[in-house]
Order: C-alpha cells, then sequence, then structure tokens
C-alpha cells in the first residue's frame, strides 16, 4: 500500500485544527467566568517583545474559509450538546413537538423542486430526499428548543464565527468612473471584467444602473 502525502488544503485543516485545540481561550476577569472562562474567536497565539500576535494576523483567504466551516460544525454540536442538557434539566422542552417525516412531504419535495428530476426517477432519488428531508427537520426541530431555552435565560452561546477576513489591495492602474476628490467615497466597487465574455458584457447594465444610484457614495 502507497501512502500519499496529504494535499495542501488537508495540511492548512489539520494545522488550524491543532491550533484551536492548542490555543486557550481570553479569561474574562468578571465575577461571573473566574471558574468559565470565555471562549474568544481571536485569541492571543504570541507575544513578540510585548506585543501580542492573534490567530486573526495568522489568516488567508483560505484559511478564513476552513475557520468559517470549522465554526459551522463546533456550532452544529454545540446546539446539540445544549439541548441534551437544556431537555434534561427542564422536561417541558420535551414538549415541544418535532414534525414528522411522511412519504407525500417526500413526493412533494420532488415534484415541485427545481432540477430535483433531473437526478433521477423517483424511486431513485427518494432515498437521498428523506434524509436531507430528515435532517433539515430535526435541524428546525433543534433550532426550536434552543432558541427557547435562550428566551428563558437557561443557555449562554459565547461562540462566535471567525472575524471578517479583509484584503488590502492596491487600486494600480484601474480606471476610476468618478473623481475622488470632490466627494467623500468609503465603498469601492472593483470590477474584473473579459471585453470577450457575453456574461460580462450582459451585466454592463446592471451596473450602469449601479453607478447611476449610488454615483455620490460609491466608487467604480
Amino acid at each position: 500500500m502507497i501512502l500519499r502525502r496529504p494535499n495542501s488544503i488537508l495540511r492548512l485543516f489539520f494545522f488550524m485544527l491543532a491550533i484551536c485545540m492548542i490555543i486557550q481561550p481570553n479569561i474574562s476577569l468578571g465575577e461571573e467566568n473566574k471558574n468559565h472562562p470565555i471562549y474568544s474567536n481571536n485569541p492571543t497565539v504570541a507575544i513578540v517583545d510585548g506585543e501580542a500576535i492573534k490567530i486573526d494576523d495568522l489568516k488567508s483567504a483560505r484559511l478564513q474559509e476552513m475557520m468559517v466551516g470549522l465554526h459551522n460544525q463546533q456550532e452544529a454540536i454545540l446546539k446539540q450538546q445544549i439541548i441534551d442538557r437544556v431537555i434534561k434539566n427542564h422536561p417541558e422542552l420535551a414538549s415541544i413537538p418535532a414534525h414528522e417525516l411522511d412519504d407525500q412531504s417526500v413526493r412533494t419535495f420532488y415534484d415541485s423542486t427545481p432540477g430535483v428530476k433531473s437526478m433521477g426517477p423517483f424511486e431513485k432519488v427518494a432515498p437521498e430526499i428523506r434524509q436531507f428531508l430528515k435532517a433539515t427537520l430535526r435541524q428546525s426541530y433543534v433550532d426550536r428548543v434552543y432558541q427557547e431555552a435562550v428566551k428563558n435565560g437557561w443557555v449562554k452561546n459565547y461562540l462566535t464565527p471567525p472575524n471578517d477576513f479583509n484584503v488590502v489591495a492596491s487600486i494600480g492602474t484601474a480606471a476610476l468612473k468618478f473623481e475622488t476628490e470632490k466627494t467623500k467615497r468609503t465603498v469601492f466597487f472593483l470590477e474584473y471584467s473579459d471585453f470577450q465574455c457575453p456574461f460580462c458584457k450582459r451585466v454592463q447594465g446592471a451596473i450602469d444602473n449601479l453607478r447611476a444610484k449610488y454615483s455620490k457614495t460609491v466608487q467604480f
């Protein structure tokens, strides 16, 4: 058996996973949190000559995408653990009904959802549709129980998504539509177009409308 080296995406994933496992959250000094440090989505990972390096300083566009995916998985697992605990401690939540999935719902989804019929005949696609709808209904139930627990003050969720990742790019030789000296503009719309591309040509009408509507606030 030949063992291949993982590709760059896998290496980045395991690198970020390792960071998330070994870094310590920032500790709040509040009385409420002495025994329960609050999770931070931008913890300090190193200090150089007294200056902190935070997790956001290590980001790239690819790492940001992976971190968002990791957060979504963590959030799903966290909500499930919250549900398991609050239902145990507050049995009244168990009375929230879970929607049942019947055969007619599967058939309706197949008939009314665009593109599904192209995947094959109903008998072939039905098991996948059923699995998808069961997962959707389960998530809906978890969300309803979770929101009820939050509303009653039984849950405080400190898990937050990664901060936005902003790329600083030079305008370079781009042609500016409006003179920037006359009007202060804080939003830039940067367009990359292929003059021979029919889709780039098709969108020009929409861009012209945007230029007319936001001519005093947006630079194109």
